[in-house]
């Protein structure tokens, strides 16, 4: 079975969201995982826009998150898998789209090259 399933099946649902966001002053941007292990969402803001919720987090099996984007925000998110942190120091490894070795992201990108999802909200720009 191809490893990669579980993050694009996150991608997926990550573009049906954005797909229904429009222009306004702040648009929430929801993220459920339907996969059956633990996913870490990576968030990488474009240049000079804010960092949100440090950049990712943890999201459980069948887990949603609500994530309020700033009006004009623009950037990247992507499924991070096979994740492991220390709790204490919040360092560690993903298999695909790790942000070097950090639980947050904190505009860090995601590599070996993640399948992302990419918006400029307020702009009528979509970029898959």
């Amino acid at each position: 079975m191809d490893s990669r399933l579980p993050s694009l099946s996150f991608l997926v649902l990550l573009l049906l969201a954005l797909d229904n966001a429009g222009p306004s002053s702040a648009t929430t941007l929801g993220l459920h995982n339907k996969c059956r292990e633990t996913v870490w969402p990576g968030i990488q803001p474009s240049a000079g826009k804010a960092v949100l919720a440090r950049g990712g987090f943890r999201l459980l099996p069948n887990q949603a998150y609500s994530l309020r984007l700033p009006e004009e925000w623009s950037g990247r998110v992507w499924g991070r898998q096979g994740c492991a942190f220390d709790p204490a120091t919040g360092r560690g490894r993903c298999a695909t789209g790790d942000c070097d070795g950090a639980l947050y992201c904190n505009g860090v990108g995601g590599a070996p090259h993640p399948s992302k999802g990419g918006t400029a909200l307020g702009y009528n720009i979509y970029r898959w």
